[in-house]
């Protein structure tokens, strides 16, 4: 299993990285890592969290995609300003 969110501070990025947590992947895999500072997030590749199947992590790409385009939407939606 994947590492769960490692939060810094109970700051307003939490929320949007939590939104980032939820975005779709193939097999439910979840191949990123999340992190919530005060004034960023950072959703990155993980490999522990790939199959075999993911040659060259291309396969990872979209849900990444996936899991920063939640965070940016949710951040506009709540009005958070984030770096």
């Amino acid at each position: 299993m994947c590492r769960p969110l490692r939060q810094t501070d109970n700051a307003p990025a939490d929320v949007v990285a939590a939104a980032a947590r939820r975005a779709p992947s193939g097999g439910n895999m979840q191949p990123w890592n999340r992190e919530a500072h005060n004034d960023s997030v950072t959703v990155e590749l993980d490999p522990n969290c790939t199959s075999t199947m993911d040659v060259a992590y291309r396969a990872s790409a979209v849900p990444i995609a996936a899991a920063t385009y939640n965070a940016r939407r949710r951040r506009i939606a709540s009005g958070r300003t984030l770096g």
